[in-house]
């Protein structure tokens, strides 16, 4: 083969392009070997028994070889540690690391190609490290991972839409930091000005605290909202739909500035009967009115009431631990009427002789 190659006196090309190395089976490749005395770089390609004819490089330390390192296939893959890269850039074996002033790993919006040097609305995004955290960054920090005591503490920049679910192993707080705090639930919302569609709980509040068993906080739960809008809607349900079956326990005082109603429709009820004033009468005799005060109450406020545990059956709950002041109400509004009843037949008698007498 003709070769139009020269070199001057130091070994540097001085004239002439290209080179040709031409085996011309079709099963083959052509290799350059770089030697010293530890081994030599092997640069084997196009390897045509291998897909995509890669162009590869191995070491081989005087013993055996080993790789390939590094392979490009005619397509424009790239592998580092195999050489039958499927992408770009395709690395096994290890993980990629970046290091120094610009560590990071950036990729781009794949229905917006090309690169945006400052993005604004998530054209690029990187992947980096500073002073100890993982940020997402596009513009601005998005998200945050940083350590916290001895745990993580992942921060988000905006909401975080949750469309499945979200177990919480731990504790769970909200902070109003400026705006609006908000756990938004299925219907549209406008009050605030914006369109939200999302599951959860509906909450335009200051805070919802929710302490189980924190030693710096008391157990309760605290629900505050500032809507000031009039509605006929709900504004809160619990225990929709026999969630928690015992209710809702609460150990300490309720204030209501309102009505306080509980559901009596038919439409919930089965088994209805009548409540005779003899029954009714026999259950307000058993039952024995005390004073008494509450043990947690440190203040020893005096009550009047019954203890559950010794109230007839009639009105007696299956636990015996607690009482339905409705179930109270029935009985003596039953024997109310029933005394009403006797006192009408009592003066209907004394009627009667009065006549008799006169």
């Amino acid at each position: 083969m003709a070769s139009d190659i020269k070199l001057n006196g130091n070994g540097v090309l001085v004239e002439g392009t290209d080179v040709t190395f031409d085996r011309g089976a079709e099963q083959s490749s052509i290799a350059l070997n770089l030697k010293n005395p530890k081994g030599f770089w092997h640069i084997s390609g196009p390897r045509s028994y291998e897909p995509n004819n890669p162009l590869s490089i191995f070491w081989h330390n005087n013993t055996q070889f080993s790789g390939p390192f590094l392979s490009v296939t005619t397509n424009g893959n790239v592998g580092i540690g195999t050489n039958n890269p499927v992408r770009s850039l395709h690395v096994e074996g290890n993980e990629i690391h970046s290091s120094g002033g610009g560590a990071g790993f950036s990729f781009s919006d794949r229905a917006k190609p090309g690169f945006v040097d400052n993005p604004t609305k998530g054209e690029r995004w990187v992947w980096y490290a500073q002073d100890g955290d993982a940020r997402l960054w596009s513009g601005e920090d998005v998200l945050t991972v940083k350590e916290e005591g001895d745990t993580w503490r992942t921060v988000f920049k905006g909401r975080l839409l949750v469309e499945q679910g979200i177990d919480v192993h731990g504790s769970l707080s909200a902070k109003r930091l400026s705006g609006k705090v908000g756990l938004f639930s299925g219907q549209e919302m406008s009050e605030l000005g914006e369109t939200e569609k999302v599951v959860g709980i509906q909450l335009y509040t200051q805070a919802l605290q929710m302490h189980a068993a924190l030693t710096h906080a008391p157990k309760h739960l605290a629900l505050f909202h500032d809507f000031d809008k009039s509605t006929t809607k709900d504004v809160l349900v619990i225990n929709r739909k026999n969630g928690y079956t015992q209710g809702i326990r609460i150990e300490s005082d309720v204030q209501v500035t309102g009505k306080l109603t509980q559901a009596s429709s038919i439409a919930l009820k089965e088994n209805v009967a009548e409540l005779s004033g003899q029954e009714a009468i026999a259950t307000l005799q058993g039952l024995n009115a005390v004073k008494y005060n509450y043990k947690a109450d440190e203040q020893k406020q005096q009550h009047i009431g019954f203890i559950a545990e010794d109230v007839p059956d009639l009105v007696a709950s299956a636990e015996r631990d607690r009482l339905s002041p409705m179930d109270i109400v029935a009985v003596l509004a039953k024997a109310m009427q029933e005394q009403q009843k006797m006192l009408a037949e009592l003066a209907a008698e004394v009627s009667a002789l009065r006549g008799q007498g006169s």
